[in-house]
């Protein structure tokens, strides 16, 4: 038995999804006749349709937001790989059949209630396939991580339903593919990588201050990470000018900038002027599965990294893999400062090497248009 919503669709979508007298621009959620901000961002596919027809929908305008939604859908567009649109949280359908999408990518979209019902509505009505997007393993988030609080137990029972009723989804390294491996059969690996006219001409100076620049950049949610070198930063207070971008640890001197907007981040990051940047992880399932994404970032910016040894940064970047001790760290940080001018070459050689090999763009690109379906 159809319910009233499914009789209406059933009846009228060709009107709902071309109706001449409703512009556009306006937005298609109730109670309507308001501009959307995201109708500038979907366009009618070219006639003929000789492109791939892409939608994808990004969950933040954060950081997740970007990497995997925004700036590989406008990398692949900017290549002619395909069209379509990107939009801020959930498609309404009529706009779906309107576009008549061959792929749907959702992000973030699997916590909205509706979820469900709509994937059936978009693969049985329109034919598109549907695909969901995910940057982390969210089944076992660390218990110090903010957002341990937020996805909870009901979310993730409403987030496999999801992936049940998806063609496939897409994943940012082989570790998560693993982890979700239990939930569906064909998962896909799209690599991070960064757009070149946001990151390309970005590169830190070496060597600004009196005492050697040793920093850290992250968000909130990092607090189980940094507490693995809470005590090396305290007993290396008076050897090096420790500088923190987006948080800290507590009880320690430093250089602190609080975290900024995603579009200022890059800039922001290279003038924090490291000579040596750490990024630690915390050995856990969910560190486990994450990119490589903080090493990209920072050695883009010309900053030698030492990290810890752990999946996602034995990733072939000329970095400095270090067990969580108080001793290996110690060691790996005095033994790099006692050379400055070797640690600058190292800087160089991680930023070529992120230039030539990580950037969304040729070849890199070819894994994101195969996850995506295009």
């Amino acid at each position: 038995m159809l319910s009233r919503t499914n009789r209406l669709y059933a009846k009228w979508l060709p009107q709902l999804a071309r109706d001449p007298a409703y512009h556009p621009s306006f937005g298609r959620f109730s109670p309507g006749f308001n501009l959307c901000q995201d109708a500038s961002r979907i366009h009618e596919p070219l006639p003929g349709r000789p492109l791939p027809v892409v939608l994808a929908s990004h969950g933040d305008w954060q950081g997740c937001g970007y990497y995997r939604v925004l700036h590989p859908y406008q990398a692949m567009a900017a290549e002619l790989r395909l069209e379509g649109g990107v939009k801020l949280g959930a498609f309404h359908f009529a706009d779906v059949a309107r576009i008549e999408p061959d792929t749907i990518i959702l992000q973030g979209a699997w916590a909205n209630e509706g979820i469900l019902v709509q994937i059936k509505r978009f693969r049985e009505t329109t034919g598109a396939k549907v695909a969901l997007e995910f940057d982390d393993y969210l089944p076992n988030i660390p218990t110090r991580s903010a957002y341990r609080r937020i996805v909870r137990q009901g979310v993730i029972k409403q987030m496999r339903r999801a992936i049940e009723r998806v063609d496939w989804i897409v994943v940012s390294t082989p570790a998560l593919a693993q982890e979700y491996a239990a939930y569906h059969e064909d998962i896909r690996v799209a690599f991070n990588g960064l757009p070149r006219s946001v990151w390309g001409d970005l590169c830190s100076q070496r060597q600004v201050g009196k005492k050697p620049r040793v920093g850290w950049a992250g968000g909130s949610s990092h607090t189980g990470d940094l507490a693995e070198i809470r005590a090396l930063v305290k007993d290396l207070e008076d050897e090096v000018d420790w500088v923190f971008m987006g948080m800290k640890p507590e009880g320690v001197r430093c250089e602190f900038h609080a975290g900024v907007p995603i579009d200022q981040y890059p800039a922001q990051l290279a003038a924090l002027n490291l000579d040596l940047a750490v990024v630690p992880l915390e050995q856990n399932q969910f560190n486990r599965c994450k990119s490589n994404l903080r090493l990209l970032e920072l050695g883009v910016c010309g900053v030698p990294i030492i990290c810890t040894d752990i999946e996602p940064y034995r990733c072939g970047l000329p970095v400095t893999l270090v067990r969580n001790r108080y001793q290996d760290w110690a060691a790996a940080i005095r033994e790099q400062l006692a050379e400055p001018e070797a640690l600058m070459h190292q800087g160089d050689a991680l930023r070529q090497a992120v230039l030539d090999g990580w950037m969304l763009e040729g070849t890199f690109l070819d894994q994101w248009t195969k996850a995506w379906g295009a």
